[in-house]
């Protein structure tokens, strides 16, 4: 059965022309179960199965891998965001920075690595990485926000349809 794995914040209009069954995932679970009860309630047609984890955290990526089975996955939405100080250079504090790397940018290349054989096996596997105008642009104060927002659009546009495989 096609899977479509995605952030909680995609509306049931949305969902409806991914999948029949949508994996929301989201952190913490709060985030995915208004969602959830939304999507169930206005497409009965359609199914959404609640997941959740946090992309930085490998185990949890290998966690939602495992709770799909042996379902293909149709769509992976790359929806991974966080920004964890507002300083400027002088006064950051490396380890925000850090942080903010991890889930804007390797948050989306271990989901993606973890979720493309399943991808590939659907036949029709598509990858939509969200990021923000932040990696389009900078701000004042937004160092490591936008810097990690630019690897992120830095990911989309190298790993485009060459890069991860048509």
């Amino acid at each position: 059965m096609p899977v479509a794995i995605a952030p909680a914040l995609l509306s049931s209009n949305s969902f409806s022309h991914f999948a029949t069954t949508m994996v929301a995932t989201a952190f913490p679970a709060r985030f995915v179960s208004d969602l959830i009860s939304d999507i169930n309630r206005s497409t009965p047609n359609r199914r959404v199965i609640p997941a959740t984890g946090t992309v930085p955290n490998e185990a949890s990526v290998a966690a939602l891998v495992a709770h799909l089975g042996d379902d293909a996955v149709s769509v992976l939405v790359a929806n991974a965001g966080g920004a964890y100080d507002g300083s400027p250079i002088a006064q950051a504090d490396a380890t925000s920075w850090l942080q903010s790397f991890d889930v804007n940018v390797l948050g989306v290349v271990r989901t993606v690595q973890a979720l493309l054989p399943k991808l590939v096996d659907s036949g029709a596997g598509t990858i939509l990485v969200m990021g923000s105008t932040a990696g389009r642009i900078v701000y004042e104060n937004g160092g490591s926000y936008t810097a990690a927002k630019h690897g992120t659009a830095a990911v989309a546009d190298v790993e485009g349809p060459c890069g991860i495989g048509a």
